[in-house]
C-alpha cells in the first residue's frame, strides 16, 4: 500500500498486518497437538484461542485495506498541483475526517464506514447467517482477550442425567450461538468444549467466506488484489 494524498513526505510505505494472519492460521490449525498429555491439551486450547484473535485482527485489517484504497482510488488521476489545491478545502476536511475515523474504527464502526467509501451497506450484502457468526465472533473476542475467567453454574436435575446449565455474564450469548451451531451440547463440560478444534475451525471458514463476500462488493480494482491473498492460503 502506497499513499500520496496528502502527505508531508515524497511518498509512504503501509505495511498492511493482516496480510500475514491467513498463512499464520492456516500454521496453527496444522500444528495443534492433540493427545493425552495435559500440558499438550493446554497448549491446543491456547492455539484456538488465539486463532479467535487472529481472525478478528484478520477482518478489521482487510477492511480498513478496504477502506484505505476506496479512498485513495478517487484521487488516482489527479496531478501533484490538482491534489495541492484540495488542501484546506471541504473536500480535503472530509476526507481527512474520514481517514480519523478509519483509523479509530471498530467492529461497530464496520457499516457506516464501508457505506461511505461505497455506498452500500456491508450487513445487507452478506448472508443473515455470516453476518450473525462474524458478530458472535467479536463478541467472544471481546469476552477472552482480557483474560478473565469463564463462569459456569451446574446445579443437578432429578428430572434428567444432565445438570442445568447458567452461563454467566456476556459468554452466554456465545454458549446459545455454539449450541444452536451444535458445535457443543447441553451435556458437555463447558471448561474443556467452550474452544475446541471444531469451534475454532468453524470460525475459520465463517471468516473467510465472510471476507470473500464483503470483497465483492467493492470496486473490481480493489477487490482482485485483497481477494487473491484470502483464496490462496484458503481454497
Amino acid at each position: 500500500m502506497c499513499s500520496l494524498l496528502n502527505s508531508k513526505y515524497d511518498y509512504e510505505i503501509i505495511t498492511p498486518v493482516w496480510r500475514h494472519f491467513p498463512s499464520l492460521i492456516k500454521w496453527k490449525q496444522k500444528n495443534r497437538i492433540v493427545n493425552n498429555s495435559n500440558d499438550n491439551y493446554l497448549l491446543e486450547r491456547g492455539i484456538n484461542y488465539s486463532i479467535i484473535f487472529d481472525l478478528t485482527t484478520l477482518i478489521e485489517g482487510c477492511f480498513y485495506e478496504m477502506y484505505f484504497l476506496g479512498q485513495n482510488t478517487r484521487n488516482t488521476n489527479l496531478t501533484d498541483e490538482q491534489i495541492f489545491s484540495l488542501n484546506n478545502t471541504m473536500y480535503y476536511r472530509l476526507a481527512n475526517e474520514l481517514y480519523e475515523r478509519m483509523n479509530v474504527a471498530t467492529w461497530s464502526d464496520v457499516n457506516e464506514l464501508f457505506y461511505l467509501c461505497f455506498g452500500k451497506i456491508i450487513k445487507e450484502e452478506i448472508d443473515n447467517e455470516r453476518w450473525k457468526s462474524i458478530s458472535i465472533l467479536f463478541s467472544f473476542r471481546n469476552l477472552l482477550i482480557h483474560g478473565k475467567p469463564i463462569y459456569v453454574e451446574y446445579a443437578k436435575n432429578i428430572e434428567k442425567e444432565e445438570p442445568n446449565i447458567l452461563v454467566k455474564n456476556k459468554h452466554k450469548t456465545v454458549y446459545n450461538y455454539l449450541l444452536e451451531k451444535k458445535l457443543i451440547t447441553k451435556g458437555d463440560n463447558l471448561e474443556s468444549v467452550l474452544i475446541s478444534n471444531t469451534i475454532a475451525d468453524h470460525f475459520v471458514s465463517e471468516t473467510f467466506n465472510f471476507i470473500k463476500e464483503s470483497v465483492m462488493c467493492v470496486d473490481e480494482s480493489i477487490r482482485n488484489d485483497l481477494i487473491d491473498i484470502v483464496l490462496d492460503e484458503f481454497d
